[in-house]
This record gives structure tokens, C-alpha cells and sequence, in this order.
């Protein structure tokens, strides 16, 4: 088991590694290289629908941890934007489902693609060898807090 001083490390670690990745100078230019202009939540959002869509929107709101009155306006954005549409749900007249366009579909591309390219300009100097290390460890990490505790 490591010591205490190393986990708490890791965990602040972890804390800056998010803080970063979701920061605002970040996020603008993602915003600017990748020409889509949407919220990192509204990313987030346009993302579980991408890949579990057709939903219903109460099902997202569960998703994505986002309360239905403030799932509501992401999507709205989203669907002014053209990135989802709203369609009837089977077997419920009254209900309806979100999924994505193909507007969508091309601004999650270019959102992931502009992504990686800022990462990997900010990791320009690690070699491969240390990439590999690294996500090997991290792999190892997720699966370790995945465990239920004791």
C-alpha cells in the first residue's frame, strides 16, 4: 500500500490534470480551432447522445448527472445549433427521443479531433515509451477505484 503523502499526491494530481482539461483558456481554443461553439457541458451532452442515442431525455439527464431543467436548455442549444433533433419514441405517443445529426456528428469530430491535436502538442516532448507507460498506469488505476471498496 502506498503512503499517505503519495495517494494524497495522486488525487491532487488527478484534481489538476481535470481542472485543466476543463479549463477555460482550454476550452476556447478548442472552441476556436475547432469552429464549434458549444459549452463543454453541451460537448458532454452531445457525446452520451452520440453514442446512446436515441434517448429520452430523462434517461440523459440520469447520464450526463445534469438536472432535467438544466439538461432542457443544453439540449434546446443543441437543437438550435442542428447537432441533435428531437424524433417520436416508439410505443409513446406523447414522449420523445434525442439523437444526433449529422451536424452533430461532425462537430463531435471536430471537437475530438482539435482535442487531440492541443494534447498532443502539449505532450510533443514525451517519447512513446512513456505515453505507453503512462496509460498502462493509468489503466491499472481506473481499474483499481473501480473495485468496490472495502
Amino acid at each position: 500500500m502506498p503512503p499517505e503523502s503519495d495517494t494524497r499526491r495522486l488525487k491532487m494530481a488527478l484534481v489538476d490534470v481535470y481542472r485543466i482539461l476543463n479549463s477555460s483558456r482550454v476550452q476556447a481554443a478548442t472552441t476556436r480551432r475547432s469552429a464549434v461553439n458549444i459549452s463543454a457541458v453541451a460537448g458532454g451532452v452531445l457525446r452520451h447522445v452520440l453514442d446512446e442515442g436515441p434517448i429520452r431525455p430523462v434517461d440523459l439527464a440520469q447520464r450526463v448527472r445534469l438536472r432535467p431543467p438544466a439538461l432542457s436548455r443544453h439540449l434546446k442549444n443543441l437543437e438550435a445549433e442542428g447537432c441533435i433533433e428531437r424524433v417520436p419514441s416508439p410505443g409513446d405517443g406523447r414522449g420523445a427521443l434525442v439523437r444526433v445529426t449529422r451536424r452533430g456528428r461532425s462537430a463531435i469530430e471536430r471537437l475530438e479531433q482539435t482535442e487531440d491535436q492541443i494534447m498532443n502538442e502539449q505532450l510533443q516532448d514525451w517519447d512513446p515509451q512513456e505515453m505507453r507507460q503512462l496509460l498502462t498506469l493509468l489503466d491499472r488505476l481506473i481499474s483499481d477505484l473501480r473495485a468496490p471498496a472495502q
